[in-house]
């Protein structure tokens, strides 16, 4: 996930998020506190995240965004879990129905067992 959080804006997406490609975002906003970015929704595109985030931007429940474009949908799904699960165990998000898998997949949520996520989570991301 990028580092930086970016104004929800059309303009600001279409700069930062290159078009056609599947990938991952949170949409939130910043601590008045230390202006460091809080994640309230996690979601996934399977084709284009641009686009995506593109619709987001015209409804302004976030007003910021964090997003990471990968190689196929299925990296995508995984990364997704990854960061719902993370913040659902906090009570962090606004989105509680878990991720679907892609179209035509049989992708299971590796996040998803019998253990805690705490035991799960791997140590470090992309």
């Amino acid at each position: 996930m990028s580092m930086s959080a970016f104004l929800l804006l059309p303009m600001v997406v279409r700069l930062v998020v290159p078009p056609g490609r599947p990938g991952v975002y949170m949409l939130g906003g910043l601590e008045s506190s230390d202006g460091s970015f809080f994640p309230r929704f996690v979601g996934r595109s399977d084709s284009d995240v641009q686009s995506c985030l593109m619709h987001h931007a015209q409804i302004p429940l976030f007003n910021y965004f964090r997003c990471r474009s990968y190689k196929s949908k299925e990296e995508a799904y995984h990364m997704e879990c990854f960061y719902w699960h993370a913040l659902f165990e906090f009570g962090k998000l606004f989105n509680l129905v878990h991720p679907d898998a892609p179209s035509n997949s049989r992708l299971k949520c590796p996040y998803c067992s019998e253990q805690r996520l705490s035991q799960t989570l791997p140590h470090s991301t992309a």
